[in-house]
């Protein structure tokens, strides 16, 4: 094609009225930010040999809008290169406006082309948005492409792709087809190299380079490139047939792709064991959460699920988890299991992973220094906190009471660290149980008792003497205080040989007296803090 110039060689004239056109329609103005935007796509069209092609380019806009957009736009060539030239004769420069309807998401901008039958580059014209009046410029510039379809004196020549089944033995052959536009009254040659995609020389296929020729009088040819034949499951492989330095025709399509399909069934086996595994206490008390990665190999069929072993006290239970976790059941606090997990498909188990090890939320140990004493119709405990928390903090002390030192039975839970505990009768022995209780449990028992309190035994009366009316009297202790200790001693007397005994208080801090002239008895009961004892022996004074 004889080129003159870009339109920057368009006459005077006509550069006058375009210059008038844009500076009187579409200067650039400035609007206030729009809801939508502008864009203008791009299309291609086949030059033809006479008369004006149109190419209709859409400008879209992004959503409709309540009202009309006014849209200003350009027609000029694409410059440097592979621009269409407006004075060669190539297309109609225009400077013009579209309009968006409101409602409506799209216009048509016409370019009207001109054909020719000269053999040439393809060709690009610029469709470019100067002005927008209701909406904002998103893509502002389009192009036409005109596709020449005019061959020169030369032909062309080109390579096709090629495909086969990889197949088993032997060296299947990939055949790419070598085509000219028409047939040549010289023989047509080129090189061609084969070139490694995903397909590996040597093992794919034979590595090749060389010149293919296309006889005189013909139009095509053939690049044969043997294969290499297996049994392995792979994935299809490709390579390429590049073409370089043509004699007798121009090189249009370089470039042929060669596609050995893989006809090898997978082969299945079971899937390696799981990775990562691990298990941590919780999240209730004697639970272990258990989690794990999926293997790193499913033996070529999708893994349907996991089996995890819980080596616990009272033996080995196996369950089936289709994620990669599960909590599992290990036992009472502070119980540790071994487990390990494999993972099942189509074919069956795989094997274990490594077995670990891990312990429920530890329950508190048991209290310290536990301390039992009677009372007055109870026992008393004091202890100390347990050495051994657990892994949660204290949140009481759990308190259990026997009447016969076997069966015990839940009294309370309290929060400091001494009780006192209902035991009826005197000279009672109860027992008790205190154990500390955490977020995991509760902790081993602890086991004190303890006697309740009772009156004292008799004292034993030994002398006794009268000073006018008041009597003196001697005594020993009883062998027993009954728990706790003696206060008082109170004495009782007889004026009628012992059928009726009259208390006379307490003989140890006030002498008791007997009329002159009577004979009195007297006898002596010891008092502690829950009563007076039986009486003591019997002494008399004369009258």
């Amino acid at each position: 094609m004889i080129r003159k110039c870009s339109i920057v060689g368009l006459t005077a004239g006509l550069l006058a009225a375009l210059g008038t056109l844009v500076t009187a329609a579409d200067a650039p103005r400035s609007f206030a930010a729009a809801p939508g935007t502008i864009s203008i796509g791009d299309v291609a069209i086949i030059e033809g040999d006479v008369g004006n092609p149109l190419a209709r380019v859409t400008i879209t806009l992004s959503s409709p809008l309540a009202v009309d957009v006014g849209v200003g736009y350009t027609i000029a060539a694409v410059p440097p290169d592979g621009a269409a030239a407006a004075d060669a004769g190539d297309f109609v420069p225009r400077v013009a406006r579209a309009r968006i309807r409101a409602g409506k998401v799209a216009a048509t901008v016409v370019v009207k082309t001109i054909a020719d039958a000269i053999d040439e580059p393809d060709e690009a014209i610029a469709i470019t948005v100067t002005s927008v009046e209701g909406a904002s410029i998103g893509d502002g510039t389009g192009t036409v492409t005109i596709r020449d379809d005019d061959m020169s004196v030369a032909n062309r020549i080109a390579i096709g792709d090629a495909a086969l089944v990889e197949g088993d033995v032997g060296r299947p052959v990939l055949r790419f087809p070598i085509t000219l536009d028409r047939p040549q009254p010289i023989d047509v040659t080129v090189s061609f190299a084969a070139v490694a995609v995903t397909a590996t020389a040597g093992s794919d296929y034979v590595a090749r380079t060389g010149r293919v020729r296309v006889r005189a009088g013909r139009v095509a040819g053939v690049i044969n490139v043997a294969t290499l034949a297996d049994q392995v499951d792979e994935v299809h492989e490709t390579l390429r047939i590049e073409l370089a330095q043509p004699v007798g025709a121009a090189l249009t399509g370089a470039v042929g792709i060669g596609t050995i399909i893989d006809d090898d069934a997978p082969v299945v086996t079971i899937p390696t064991a799981p990775m990562s595994f691990t298990a941590i206490a919780g999240p209730g008390n004697g639970a272990l959460t258990a989690t794990w990665d999926p293997p790193s190999s499913d033996g070529g069929a999708a893994v349907t699920h996991y089996e995890l072993e819980v080596d616990r006290p009272g033996g080995i239970v196996i369950g089936t988890y289709t994620g990669e976790g599960a909590t599992v059941v290990c036992g009472a606090p502070g119980v540790t299991c071994i487990l390990r997990v494999r993972a099942v498909n189509s074919v069956g188990p795989g094997p274990w992973s490594g077995a670990i090890s891990e312990t429920t939320f530890q329950a508190p140990g048991p209290v310290g220094n536990l301390t039992t004493s009677g009372s007055h119709g109870s026992i008393v405990a004091v202890w100390d906190v347990p050495t051994d928390e657990g892994d949660f903090p204290i949140l009481g002390y759990r308190v259990e009471r026997s009447f016969d030192g076997a069966d015990f039975d839940f009294v309370g839970e309290v929060s400091v660290r001494t009780t006192s505990v209902s035991c009826p009768g005197e000279a009672a022995t109860c027992w008790l149980r205190i154990r500390a209780r955490n977020a995991a449990g509760v902790g081993p028992t602890v086991e004190g008792s303890a006697t309740t309190w009772a009156r004292p035994g008799a004292p034993t009366l030994e002398t006794i003497r009268r000073i006018g009316d008041l009597v003196g009297l001697g005594w020993r202790p009883p062998a027993s205080d009954g728990g706790t200790a003696i206060f008082d001693y109170r004495g009782e007397r007889s004026t009628d040989g012992g059928a009726t005994w009259v208390p006379v208080g307490s003989v140890m801090f006030t002498t008791p007296t007997c009329p002159i002239g009577t004979a009195c008895m007297f006898r002596v009961q010891a008092a502690n803090a829950v009563g007076a004892g039986p009486p003591s022996n019997v002494l008399t004074v004369g009258p």
